[in-house]
């Protein structure tokens, strides 16, 4: 076997490599469609497996509340509804603690956002799956539009008085122009931190279950049993694949329901 295949097989970083579908079929349509009636835009639109994963995981959220509504009564009698109602009654709970009475108003936006990243983190644990939230484009997508939306929601609902929130009560007036610089500076990294933190455990989760996987591949070479206490270990990281893939989840919304809490007021500073 040629050894520069053998490179690429095992590289940690080729799960992640985007694999484009029909690609003269799209360079066609971006020359002849776009450019030709649009021709100071630079747009290159193409279908990849990116895509493919990230529409598949809005489909199963999507059939997710269908059937959920579908099969639900006022008593669980299904397992299914039992599951659904005990993880809708888990992340109220998360958020009713951070958000207070308006819990209510955002629970739908915000539980939808808990299932969406938990499917794409579940969905990239599949084997020769895709994980969507191992990029930066998509974190960082839901960590600004989040926070942008959240500043805005806080600044119609708080007027002028949103921007009490870089400042601090109790700082002596000498050191007030300092803080409020460090807590303008701190909230804007917020959604560079909340993206970076998703996109970074996700991404070297799977690196690490792709080396060891070689590892043991390669053990395995000289002896079936010699290879079996390395695999015995990987089947048990990829079960704390699965809770990580919940607790980053699950991290992220608590974050962003924290920071509503602080733009709508309602949480201490």
């Amino acid at each position: 076997m040629d050894v520069k295949f053998l490179e690429i097989f095992f590289s940690p970083l080729e799960q992640f490599k985007i694999t484009v579908f029909f690609p003269q079929l799209f360079d066609y349509l971006n020359y002849y469609i776009v450019f030709s009636h649009y021709e100071t835009m630079l747009i290159d639109v193409y279908f990849t497996s990116f895509f493919i994963y990230l529409f598949f995981s809005f489909f199963t959220l999507f059939f997710f509340f269908s059937f959920y509504i579908k099969v639900s009564l006022i008593i669980p009698n299904t397992n299914w509804q039992y599951f659904c109602e005990t993880l809708y009654n888990f992340i109220y709970g998360v958020l009713s603690q951070q958000l207070g009475k308006d819990t209510n108003f955002f629970f739908s936006l915000i539980f939808s956002l808990f299932l969406f990243i938990l499917i794409c983190n579940f969905v990239g644990m599949i084997p020769y799956g895709f994980t969507s939230t191992a990029f930066l484009i998509e974190t960082f997508t839901l960590s600004f539009s989040f926070l942008i939306a959240i500043n805005i929601i806080g600044f119609q609902i708080q007027g002028i008085h949103f921007f009490d929130l870089f400042v601090p009560k109790g700082v002596p007036q000498v050191l007030l122009p300092f803080i409020v610089f460090i807590e303008f500076i701190s909230h804007m990294i917020k959604p560079v931190s909340l993206g970076v933190r998703l996109f970074a455990n996700l991404m070297s989760g799977h690196s690490l279950l792709n080396i060891l996987s070689g590892f043991v591949i390669s053990l395995s070479k000289f002896h079936f049993f010699i290879g079996l206490i390395p695999f015995c270990v990987i089947v048990l990281i990829c079960f704390l694949e699965l809770g990580i893939a919940f607790l980053q989840a699950y991290v992220f919304i608590t974050l962003v329901s924290i920071y509503l809490s602080d733009s709508l007021g309602s949480g201490s500073h």
